[in-house]
């Protein structure tokens, strides 16, 4: 509910990948999956071209990860990078976004350990070779940050951590994990 009034939602209907990517899963998704199952009609000379479209359907979903964080950076008000220095990564090999709220009714030192648990989680999964962390905190927790940053300088590879505004009070952080 949180993200339907910050206009995440909103935003990725109104992005213009989103009816490519409808049409592409309607029309090749389910044929993939009964290609790859083993049965069916679709497996033998036709595999390589079910191979290009699943190719496309990254490249779509990629496309869309991109555009959602260009939102992240307008809403949040993130300095230190422009969305150019974003959309430059839509062709990367590879992509995966997460994110974080702790919100203002936890104590301060368990938010920031809830932050450090859920990026410990989500990083063990990834063959990153660029990672962009962008923290949003409201007042009162510095303490809470510079406990976040040391974990991330010493576990990630290659980060790039950034500063916002909250949207809503507590901790927000958002963990672009690039393969190049």
């Amino acid at each position: 509910m949180l993200f339907y009034e910050q206009g995440f939602k909103k935003s990725f209907f109104e992005s213009p990948y989103r009816k490519l990517l409808l049409e592409y899963e309607r029309r090749w998704q389910w044929p993939l999956k009964w290609s790859y199952s083993g049965e069916g009609r679709l497996n033998g000379p036709k595999r390589h071209r079910n191979e290009r479209q699943f190719r496309r359907l990254r490249q779509l979903r990629q496309y869309i990860c991109v555009d959602e964080i260009c939102r992240y950076l307008e809403l949040h008000k993130v300095t230190g990078i422009c969305p150019d220095n974003i959309q430059a990564y839509k062709d990367a090999k590879n992509i995966e976004v997460v994110g974080n709220i702790a919100p203002a009714t936890l104590l301060p030192e368990q938010s920031a350990f809830d932050m450090i648990c859920f990026l410990d989680d989500y990083m063990w999964f990834n063959k990153e070779t660029k990672t962009l962390v962008f923290i949003s905190a409201s007042d009162g927790y510095e303490s809470d940050i510079a406990e976040i940053k040391d974990f991330i300088n010493s576990m990630m590879v290659n980060p790039t951590i950034l500063h916002g505004r909250p949207i809503v009070p507590g901790v927000e952080v958002m963990a672009v994990f690039i393969t190049e």
